[in-house]
């Protein structure tokens, strides 16, 4: 995988973004007075143990309690789920049961849709948000589309922000950790206008210094600074209407702490250039996001049925740039002078910009009656206006590379992209109940794809487009700085799909507190362009639908007297097309696809209160890929894959939580807690094993087991306290996720975090 199709996508979500409207229809909790929790994953309210879906919920309280600040860290808690970032912080790469997105770019599209208080958030580059005033998140595994939004192949995941109450209160936390972070959470809500007016406005507020240290200067790297700010309006305009209006606003400014897997040595002495956690870096490299919406949801009861007007508008800009010859072999001189190497001006920049502007209505109508037969009916539009660009830039300032020539020299690759998006869906599901115990679902959806792209491609051509460096910005080059436009290539094209989802599931309850069920399923991705050319003008190429027929069946038990909640699934897949980038012998990079692959596996999530005090908590999940039939183009030449493992299966995740709430007399409660998750290791690209030694030892990302300690001490009524933590108390070193780059002879790694401690204290009224 080159870098560079990464480059535009890394960029946006960092922002503590998207303010989330309640979904649910009241301000509900996610739990009742009995513990059950309540969820609205099929459009009305549930109690999680009555939904024949896989599904986890956390609610905004446990965000809190593990420290959860951005978007990516929920699946630390949610068996067979995972989220990788890629160059930087932002545009995370979700996987569910294995499926996910194979192209980063802010033109692609990701087969777990993101939603935002029922808004979709399409540019991926727009998904690794911060985290705060949640009431809760809802994580849905398996194909979706016959309830709701967008189309989706692998799953979904809702983040439902807390709504605004008909009383005044109020929060507010503030922590401090290692490596300079610091963080502010606020929240405010309550009547405005008598009964019939209420608002909240939160804000979140994050400054990080960095996990890595640059040898160079002294100076961490990594830094992670964001803010952002929430406003929600709820208004009664009748008996039986109200309306939900949204607003928010944030930016994000960080830089990448991607470190080379096999860091540079002296020429002379063998010495490795740096620690662990240390890179020597010339240059610079950055990622920026800044993150605009508005959205209302208006609801009206019309007796039998209820009827749901969701309207949302987004505006997301961002940008990344990142030198990859920086701390690596190949951007080190060592000229003799002295003891120590040289960083020589040699520049390998890879960078990109996007700006996204996206509007969605959906209409929703739900019936409201008690008898057997219960429906939803749904239309969804999707429109978004994409304008990016993606750039490598190579050169040197000390002439001391033979194939730049004796005089400073660089040239410049450059692609300019519009693309046009467009979508619309008729949607519905049908619940009949035989009797108490027995009900048969029926879904079914079909949608209008059209996508089109604008691309001109500005590429080196010989020694005529050799710049002088000394002109351009590396970090920031334009496209008016390639000075020979005689190559200037473009591409325009057109593609449309209609595709159809469906879903039949049959449901039996042999008792109160068991749930039975099986389900078969068919998902939708759609297709997409690659915007990624770089090489050659043919890499902007585009590729049709994914599709995926899923089968599942599961339980949900309820045990001594619901001390015990225990959910098992257990899923198989039958993939067509499943999206892939794949890099041929001229080294240009396409989309392309698998023509048969197959998935399966299994989860188990339990929860249990043996005693009042005592909470405990146990997830585990595996799960398999397997190409039934791919050939791959690659640098020798297609390559049969058949057989082989996707990239990121093949793997267990394990969660769990032990947690005290042990009173001190009357008037104070401390409360130790003890949460882990541990991720195997698994193979980073098609060919599994090593795929090269030079590039990296290992097939595999390496296993990660990791282990927080909390103690928090507040009063009785809960509402003001002080936590203490420790962050992956073991201090494991680890990669998480590898990227090998072959023109550098090496592997860009991400790395888990290092231990941390810190203090945080809150308030609420």
């Amino acid at each position: 995988m080159k870098p560079w199709m990464l480059a535009g996508s890394a960029c946006l979500s960092a922002v503590g973004m998207p303010a989330f409207a309640q979904v649910a229809e009241s301000a509900t909790s996610a739990r009742t007075d009995e513990g059950e929790i309540v969820v609205t994953a099929q459009r009305r309210e549930e109690g999680l143990e009555d939904v024949p879906i896989a599904i986890t919920v956390l609610s905004g309280d446990t965000i809190e309690s593990f420290r959860f600040q951005d978007a990516t860290q929920i699946v630390q808690q949610i068996p067979n789920m995972s989220a990788t970032n890629t160059l930087g912080a932002s545009a995370p790469l979700f996987s569910v049961r294995g499926m996910s997105n194979a192209d980063f770019n802010p033109s692609s599209n990701t087969p777990v849709p993101i939603y935002a208080d029922d808004i979709l958030i399409n540019n991926v580059t727009g998904q690794g948000f911060a985290l705060f005033d949640l009431q809760r998140v809802e994580a849905l595994k398996g194909p979706q589309g016959t309830l709701f939004g967008y189309n989706s192949s692998a799953g979904a995941i809702q983040f439902i922000s807390r709504r605004p109450t008909s009383t005044l209160e109020g929060s507010g936390s503030a922590s401090f950790a290692g490596h300079g972070e610091r963080t502010l959470n606020l929240a405010v809500g309550g009547p405005i206008a008598g009964d019939s007016v209420r608002g909240r406005l939160a804000f979140f507020g994050r400054r990080d210094d960095g996990d890595f240290v640059n040898i160079n200067d002294g100076e961490r790297i990594g830094k992670d600074n964001r803010w952002s700010v929430r406003g929600l309006l709820d208004i009664d305009l009748a008996s039986n209407a109200s309306v939900l209006l949204k607003a928010q606003y944030g930016k994000y400014d960080g830089a990448p702490s991607i470190r080379p897997t096999e860091q540079a040595v002296n020429n002379f002495t063998g010495e490795i250039l740096g620690n662990k956690r240390e890179i020597r870096q010339e240059l610079g490299q950055y990622e920026n996001v800044e993150y605009g919406e508005l959205s209302s949801r208006a609801n009206i009861d019309l007796g039998p049925v209820g009827l749901d007007l969701i309207t949302g508008y987004l505006d997301i800009k961002s940008g990344l740039s990142t030198n990859f010859f920086d701390g690596t072999q190949i951007g080190l001189l060592d000229l003799g002078y002295g003891a120590g190497p040289v960083q020589t001006a040699l520049y390998g920049v890879q960078g990109g910009t996007a700006h996204s502007k996206q509007f969605s209505q959906e209409v929703r109508i739900t019936s409201q009656t008690d008898g057997p037969l219960s429906f939803i009916i749904g239309a969804y539009y999707l429109k978004e206006k994409l304008d990016g660009s993606i750039w490598f830039y190579a050169g040197d300032d000390s002439g001391a590379f033979g194939y730049f020539g004796t005089d400073p020299a660089a040239f410049l690759t450059y692609s300019i992209y519009k693309q046009n998006l467009s979508s619309a869906a008729l949607f519905s599901q049908w619940d009949y109940k035989f009797n108490d115990k027995l009900k048969l679902t029926i879904g079914g959806r079909v949608s209008w794809d059209k996508r089109s792209l604008d691309l001109s491609f500005a590429n080196y051509d010989g020694a005529t487009t050799f710049v002088n460096p000394a002109a351009i910005d590396p970090l920031h080059p334009k496209f008016s700085d390639v000075t020979d436009l005689s190559g200037l290539e473009r591409s325009q094209q057109k593609r449309d799909w209609t595709n159809w989802s469906g879903r039949l599931a049959l449901d039996y309850q042999p008792s109160p507190d068991t749930l039975l069920y099986a389900s078969l399923s068919r998902g939708v991705k759609s297709g997409a362009f690659n915007t990624a050319a770089l090489v050659d003008i043919s890499e902007a190429n585009s590729i049709g639908p994914e599709t995926v027929l899923a089968y599942e069946t599961g339980v949900k038990l309820t045990l001594a007297d619901r001390r015990i909640q225990t959910n098992f699934a257990a899923f198989y897949y039958d993939v067509d097309n499943y999206h892939q980038k794949v890099v041929d012998q001229f080294a240009r990079e396409f989309l392309s696809s698998a023509d048969k692959v197959e998935f399966y596996g299994f989860e188990l999530e339990a929860t249990a209160r043996p005693i009042d005090i005592m909470t405990a908590k146990l997830g585990a999940g595996w799960q398999k890929g397997k190409y039934k039939r791919f050939i791959e183009p690659t640098g020798t030449g297609p390559i049969d894959r058949s057989g082989n493992i996707v990239p990121g299966t093949g793997s267990w995740t394990v969660n769990g939580l032990v947690k005290l709430d042990l009173p001190i007399g009357t008037k104070a409660l401390i409360s130790p807690q003890a949460d882990f998750n541990y991720v195997q290791g698994n193979y980073y690209w098609t060919g599994n094993g090593v795929k090269a030694p030079q590039l990296t030892p290992d097939s595999k990302t390496d296993d990660f087991f990791n282990l927080n300690l909390r103690l928090t001490l507040q009063d009785a009524d809960e509402r003001y306290g002080i936590t203490f933590f420790v962050q992956n108390v073991l201090d494991q070193f680890r990669v998480v996720r590898r990227n090998p780059v072959s023109f550098l002879d090496n592997t860009l790694s991400g790395y888990s975090p290092p231990r941390t401690f810190g203090v945080s204290i809150n308030g609420r009224f």
